[in-house]
């Protein structure tokens, strides 16, 4: 892992994948450093025990001050305020070189260690953050150990590995049970690979399952540069082709959330007092690489990995002795490349990244008319990964037609960067739908089926009563061009014979007798017809029918037909 000063903290952690378009290519990030913390702890503190606490703070519990004491209190780290804050509870034994880990459930296991009465201790204790307490664990571990190193397996149980007893370095292990507090010695003969046995190692849980024992010290073999792997649920240790860079015992050791491992400070024979370099456990190639350097100096340091990715290593000594200053390991910058839009619509469209981060952050976009931008998209998370992941997010209230620019930020805790900038062109609107509403006809009426003929052509009455002629009335929905079409009907005197019937019955025929047209407007017409078809034409007396059908460009009502009588 690679880390600088930090600019923002990420409060996203949830990984997303999509399918982009047009994806750019991307690069790793840069080496970055780590940094140290204005704020210091309370109390100097040499192999004290850490872990990370449910809301996100870190318990730094007991450890040696260098005066010859062991104190029994404990902090907090509060990541909110990169400060320090004193517990009123404290441990029920002093310790320092504790094994230590947080379980699954929130608790912190601390087992072990030693004191100034004690070279090497037996008991362990429980911190519980829901009430701020220490609680002694009712069993005890099945041998002595000082400077062990523990670790959560995928199982939920403890490996608690190596560390020395009054006369020699260890080479067993032991798995505690936090469903029974009970420690169980692993099978005779599942020990570690390590002639000698390990004490101050590190001891790191792997993504894949299982842990990683690097380094450390042994009574036969002195500072050690050697590694192996621990397969759950109970061994056996299998060797570790890679070594480490330089021996290194009393390493602060954390694994990151890009799956690589750190193994900061320490001390070896080579050493001045400590060790201000660090290496890094690549999961892909399974080689040890050379990490950041340090800010201080220090062996005896505690770990702790934060929410967003940052590590923090607190304590430990120099050659001045324990410490109180702490220092955290920053992520650098993520990497991001814009990538193309999909899914475009005339108001909206999928903006696509490619981002690679060695911790949790966020993606968003921006976009507007002009390389200004003005608009961003919701920010969307993505998990730690070297290899690069596709994060998507969606640009709408865009306006048809237009030609917009956007471009990818992503940020996690080492700071911001931007991806190049890219352009879409919404789609047309759509035009709007044409409601097509065909003429209709109803209520239509006759004032009177039999009347006298009168001089005036046919018009649109506003008269109710007429002395003369007829007044055809209905209801129009909506304007249209109202066809009337009369027919006479004329009697026969005799039809045709139908079978062997020698009466002949009376007959009716019908012919054209002329037409108009008449604008007609919605809602209610009345036509006022005195006869005539026109000045000089009309309609002679007799029966007619008028057939009316109403037409517009959308096409023609059901034509409706009445019957009336002009009387000569």
């Amino acid at each position: 892992m690679r880390f600088t000063a930090r600019t923002s903290r990420a409060a996203a952690l949830l990984a997303v994948t999509a399918i982009a378009v047009g994806l750019q290519s991307t690069s790793a990030p840069a080496a970055l450093r780590l940094s140290p913390l204005a704020g210091e702890m309370k109390v100097e503190r040499y192999a004290p025990a850490v872990g990370t606490l449910p809301d996100g703070k870190v318990l730094i519990a007991g450890g040696h001050d260098g005066r010859g004491t062991y104190p029994r209190s404990a902090e907090l780290f509060n990541p909110a305020t990169d400060a320090f804050e004193a517990l009123s509870a404290t441990m029920g034994t002093e310790r320092a070189g504790a094994a230590h880990v947080t379980l699954a459930d929130g608790d912190v296991l601390i087992a072990g260690g030693h004191n100034e009465a004690v070279a090497a201790l037996r008991s362990a204790e429980l911190f519980n953050p829901a009430t701020d307490t220490f609680e002694g664990v009712p069993f005890q571990m099945t041998t002595e150990r000082n400077g062990a190193a523990a670790t959560l397996l995928s199982d939920g149980k403890v490996l608690i590995a190596g560390g020395a007893n009054i006369s020699e370095t260890l080479g067993s292990a032991e798995l505690f049970n936090p469903g029974t507090l009970r420690f169980e010695a692993l099978a005779p003969g599942n020990t570690m690979l390590e002639e000698g046995g390990r004490a101050f190692e590190s001891v790191v849980a792997l993504p894949e399952g299982g842990a990683l024992v690097a380094g450390g010290v042994s009574a036969k073999s002195g500072f050690l540069r050697t590694a192996e792997v621990f397969r759950p649920p109970a061994g056996p240790f299998e060797s570790l082709p890679s070594l480490l860079h330089e021996p290194r015992e009393e390493a602060a050791s954390v694994l990151l959330q890009d799956g690589e491992v750190l193994l900061a400070g320490g001390y070896n024979e080579g050493a001045s007092s400590a060790l201000d370099g660090s290496e890094v456990l690549s999961p892909a190639t399974k080689l040890f690489t050379g990490g950041p350097e340090a800010a201080a100096a220090r062996k005896g340091a505690g770990a702790a990995l934060l929410s967003d990715g940052v590590v923090l290593i607190v304590g430990g000594e120099d050659h001045l002795g324990p410490l109180t200053s702490a220092e955290e390991a920053l992520p650098s910058p993520p990497s991001v490349s814009t990538g193309g839009a999909s899914g475009i619509t005339a108001a909206g469209a999928t903006l696509a990244s490619i981002v690679s981060s060695e911790t949790v952050g966020s993606v968003y976009f921006q976009y507007g008319t002009s390389s200004a931008y003005g608009g961003t998209t919701v920010r969307e998370p993505f998990s730690a990964s070297l290899a690069p992941g596709v994060v998507t997010a969606t640009a709408g209230a865009l306006a048809p037609a237009t030609r917009y620019h956007f471009r990818a930020v992503a940020e996690n805790a080492g700071g911001t960067a931007y991806g190049s900038d890219q352009v879409l062109t919404t789609a047309a609107a759509a035009p709007l739908a044409r409601t097509v509403t065909i003429p209709q006809i109803s209520g239509a009426h006759e004032s009177a089926s039999r009347w006298r003929e009168g001089g005036r052509p046919a018009s649109i009455s506003t008269a109710r009563r007429l002395p003369v002629g007829t007044t055809l009335s209905l209801t129009l929905q909506p304007a249209a061009t109202l066809h009337l079409v009369f027919t006479a009907s004329r009697a026969q005197r005799q039809c045709a014979r139908r079978g062997g019937s020698h009466a002949r019955p009376r007959c009716s025929s019908r012919r054209p007798a002329g037409t108009l047209a008449l604008a007609g407007h919605a809602g209610r017409d009345r036509i006022r017809f005195d006869g005539r078809l026109a000045h000089s034409r009309r309609l002679t007396p007799g029966r007619y029918t008028v057939t009316i059908t109403a037409r517009d460009s959308a096409g023609s009502s059901r034509p409706v037909s009445l019957g009336f009588t002009i009387v000569g």
